[in-house]
């Protein structure tokens, strides 16, 4: 190329000299990635994944080769140099970006760290050196402004950016939020620099610099398209956060539509799970097809069908999946194949069984059961049905408290149902699509404080408490024995808190969920007398009779929550995302705050990705609460529905402290 040529002819032909590059490299034949192989640096062996920056005119392409190792190519647009190794080896492709004055690639090492390597003249490489952040995938690379950023993502799916101006130092990491499902694609457009990514629910995501190009502030993930989640306008106050799908776990269609469906909306719901069937009528549906339509229209793109609680053989789950729906009497599967022909991209869940400790099923035949339905139904209904998937409920951390046998008593018995019993039914974590675990607190979603219980109630995790004190025992077992997506299908606080303060612990722990936690079930809004809440004289069951305050649909004093206080709380500090989701997460809005913070020691392993351990928190069990309203009381009896409608529903204990 003549040294006097324009800048814009050399633009122009390097940019034909790249789409020309990038059609060869398409045509090209794929060789999968084999440790060892011997690097030939020919002009037809080109690798597979490249990137590509420019400096002084040059275009430079960085690759992946069959050995492991970085290589690098370069054009004017009209020559070609062979390709030429960087040294080094790496398991993912490599990023570039330059600034105008230097470039740099940066790659993910054999000890999953990232490293990074520098040139200024495009001839002579400075070497790499490693920056130390763990990798879950391989990086991404801008340049803007004269300055280089990287970002990488961690193992819990979290995004995190560094900066440099010179290309040797770097800033230290900073968090963006996340989980994202893999990589992000980093773009300077125009003035401004945005990251693109999907998240772990399958919707896509952007994240753009508050200062445009310069990187230096980030703003709110903000949906894009995806799964046709609805996007939020750019003035819009609250934006959703990009961690999970949060909704309901209904579970009948009582005040529908003069309280459950306004309360619901208050939340910006992702999710929806409908407690279809119950042991007393197992082929008699709870909801219509009217009820999962106001649901999908006021945002639920991840739908949760609940079988019956023991009714779980193939064909009593055959039989359940074929009953006619109140509504236009189309089965559940009639309904989701519609819905999977109507483009709205709605995934559909069908939850098998429920709590099997609680109900009194030991835990090998709840397995076999399980097994067996996904055996004898999974295969048919998944190639039929494509956006249906299932689900395995799992127990509590109760188990059969009373049975003589150790594997059937607490945690064991969780141990025992996801066991491999070398029956060739293989395991409940490996066959099923995802599992659904219920997480219930005394007082937090994280741990229970022992100044507002009994000195005889147990608090080492480690008793038959039942789940109150140790909320995330299911949880954590779980993840270290599946690999599988989970589902929090039921969760509940049970305290006199005002929901001011109840909902930011709620809150947070939807925000400390692992990555793997998909969706998180609220329970529940429908005003229910099984589960109609109190204490002491307010309580409007007899003594004993397990009253709770795990419902959604109650408030502090005990009586229906008629204002949609508990709701709109979680809703608002949700969408608002009451803290930034880094390793040392500070608050960003303290009227979402929990008051009782963190202590800092280790996390638990496996936990969630900014799991802390709380300190003694400062409650005053003894302090009054404020007086009830009178009004309150009045609208709550008034609000309540008529015991027979519930007749046979349940009869469940949530987590109750004996």
């Amino acid at each position: 190329m003549p040294r006097n040529q324009p800048q814009s002819g050399r633009q122009y032909y390097i940019l034909v000299a790249s789409l020309i590059l990038m059609i060869i490299a398409a045509l090209l034949p794929f060789s999968p990635t084999v440790a060892g192989s011997a690097p030939v640096a020919t002009e037809v062996s080109a690798p597979g994944a490249t990137s590509a920056t420019d400096l002084g005119g040059v275009s430079y392409l960085f690759a992946r080769r069959d050995d492991g190792g970085v290589w690098v190519r370069k054009t004017d647009g009209l020559w070609y140099s062979g390709w030429s190794p960087l040294g080094g080896v790496t398991d993912a492709p490599p990023a570039a970006a330059g600034s105008g004055e230097f470039i740099n690639v940066f790659a993910r090492g054999t000890d999953g760290a990232l490293w990074v390597n520098r040139t200024t003249d495009g001839r002579t490489y400075e070497g790499w050196r490693a920056l130390g952040d763990r990798l879950a995938s391989a990086p991404a690379a801008v340049g803007s402004r004269g300055r280089v950023h990287v970002f990488t993502r961690d193992d819990q799916g979290m995004i995190w950016t560094r900066t440099s101006n010179d290309g040797r130092s770097f800033s230290a990491p900073v968090s963006l939020g996340g989980p994202l499902a893999a990589a992000p694609v980093g773009v300077a457009e125009g003035s401004g620099l945005v990251l693109h990514g999907q998240g772990v629910n399958g919707h896509l995501y952007t994240l753009a610099a508050r200062d445009g190009a310069g990187g230096a502030g980030w703003a709110t993930w903000r949906p894009r398209g995806g799964l046709a989640q609805p996007i939020p306008t750019l003035d819009e106050a609250l934006i959703p956060p990009l961690t999970l799908d949060v909704g309901i776990n209904f579970i009948s269609a009582n005040n529908w539509q003069n309280y459950q469906l306004p309360a619901y909306g208050r939340l910006r719901p992702g999710l929806a799970k409908f407690s279809m069937f119950y042991d007393g009528y197992p082929t008699v549906p709870a909801f219509g097809t009217g009820e999962i339509d106001d649901a999908i229209a006021a945002g639920a793109r991840t739908i949760i069908f609940r079988t019956a609680e023991t009714r779980i053989a193939p064909d009593e789950v055959e039989r359940q999946l074929h009953a006619p729906l109140p509504g236009d009497g189309r089965s559940l599967l009639d309904y989701i194949r519609d819905r999977g022909n109507d483009g709205s991209g709605v995934a559909f869940w069908i939850e098998v069984g429920n709590e099997p400790d609680l109900a009194g099923v030991s835990p090998l035949v709840a397995r076999y059961s399980l097994l067996a339905t996904i055996r004898d139904l999974g295969p048919q209904y998944r190639a039929s049905h494509p956006n249906f998937r299932w689900m395995a409920s799992l127990p509590t951390r109760n188990g059969l408290r009373e049975s003589a046998v150790p594997e059937y008593r607490g945690i064991a018995y969780l141990d025992t149902l996801l066991s491999d019993q070398g029956d060739g039914l293989g395991s409940v974590g490996a066959r099923y699509d995802a599992l659904g675990v219920h997480i219930y607190g005394a007082d937090t979603l994280e741990q229970s404080f022992p100044a507002l219980h009994a000195p005889s109630d147990l608090y080492d995790c480690t008793g038959s408490n039942g789940d109150a004190l140790c909320p995330n025992t299911v949880l954590d077992r779980t993840l270290s024995r599946t690999d599988r997506p989970i589902f929090i299908t039921e969760a509940g606080i049970d305290s006199p808190m005002s929901w001011e303060l109840k909902a930011r612990y709620y809150v947070e722990a939807m925000h400390r969920m692992p990555a793997r936690v998909r969706g998180f079930a609220l329970f529940t809004l429908s005003l229910d007398p099984e589960w109609y809440a109190g204490a002491g004289e307010r309580c409007t069951k007899q003594a004993g009779s397990n009253c709770s305050r795990y419902a959604l649909d109650v408030d502090e004093w005990g009586t229906v929550d008629a204002g949609f206080a508990g709701a709109s709380a979680i809703g608002r500090c949700y969408q608002r995302s009451p803290f930034t989701l880094a390793r040392d997460a500070t608050p960003a809005d303290g009227s979402c705050w929990p008051p009782c913070r963190r202590d800092a020691s280790t996390p638990p392993a496996r936990r969630p990705r900014n799991a802390v351990q709380r300190a003694t928190c400062e409650i005053d069990a003894s302090a009054p609460r404020p007086p009830m309203p009178a009004e309150s009381a009045t609208a709550g009896r008034a609000m309540l529905p008529p015991a027979s409608n519930t007749s046979g529903r349940g009869n469940r204990r949530k987590g109750k402290i004996e």
